[in-house]
């Protein structure tokens, strides 16, 4: 597994994907405990779960904006695209061809 995606109350709120099962899991404790803060901080409401057709169009719309790239440092590279549904973050490592390293995906409220 290299990442995760998550909804609150049948809204897909995010996801956040790895290159590696191990940074995946180094990470996976504080990716638990921000979706639960944010889950509990939510006001209660009955839906049905998110498909996870639902989910994977969403990956696929949030990639899908004008790219902005900007220098962190001498090998780390961002990546930005905004669509009106979602904003979608890269890190990237220059060191090995511009690999990305994580890829966020946030959803947008309307």
């Amino acid at each position: 597994m290299i990442g995760f995606a998550f909804a609150i109350d049948g809204e897909l709120k995010g996801a956040d994907v790895y290159s590696s099962n191990e940074l995946f899991k180094q990470l996976w404790p504080r990716l638990l405990k921000a979706a639960a803060v944010e889950a509990i901080s939510t006001p209660k409401s009955v839906s049905n779960p998110v498909p996870i057709e639902t989910v994977g169009a969403f990956l696929v719309n949030s990639e899908l904006g004008l790219e902005t790239v900007r220098d962190i440092n001498w090998r780390t590279r961002s990546a930005e695209r905004s669509t009106d549904d979602a904003l979608f973050l890269e890190c990237r490592d220059t060191y090995y061809h511009d690999a990305w390293v994580h890829r966020s995906y946030l959803a947008r409220k309307h």
